[in-house]
């Protein structure tokens, strides 16, 4: 059977399929982020990746985070991206670790300052910037939020 990304060659990146040195770089990452005792250590193990420069681990690896560790690492893709930039005023790229272990910070101190009107599991935050992005959250005037899930919850509090 054919590699399931030959057919699509932008998705193919051969530092994690064909180097040997990242898999195994990769495969301690990801254990030494199971057994993770504090949210310093997986920050850690984040630098010493990112320090490799292995091409393609974004994205999904912050997936595999955030089930790992919920209550550490909120979950990321383009839509929460641009949903924290548009709530915060800010410009953040995706692409970089340091952005993202940004972002978590100002998310998880958001998250600290609101945890009565949110969740431990920082799901819940992302999941706001997602809905900010994707305009099923309405923002008034710069502190003032309305949420509005699919008309079952409502929520308001300052940012």
């Amino acid at each position: 059977m054919a590699h399931p990304f030959y057919w699509k060659p932008k998705l193919r990146i051969p530092d994690i399929y064909e180097n040997p040195n990242n898999k195994i770089a990769f495969g301690q990452f990801l254990e030494n982020c199971i057994n993770a005792k504090t949210e310093e250590q997986v920050v850690k193990e984040i630098v010493i990746l990112d320090e490799l420069k292995i091409k393609g681990l974004g994205p999904a690896v912050v997936s595999i985070l955030y089930f790992l560790h919920p209550t550490w690492f909120p979950p990321f893709k383009t839509a929460i991206l641009n949903g924290f930039n548009f709530l915060f005023k800010d410009k953040k790229r995706q692409g970089s670790w340091t952005e993202y272990l940004k972002i978590r910070e100002r998310l998880i101190e958001t998250n600290s300052k609101h945890k009565s009107k949110l969740s431990n599991d920082l799901g819940a935050i992302a999941g706001l910037c997602f809905e900010i992005r994707t305009q099923k959250m309405l923002i008034g005037n710069d502190e003032l939020m309305k949420w509005i899930k699919s008309g079952r919850v409502k929520t308001y509090f300052e940012i």
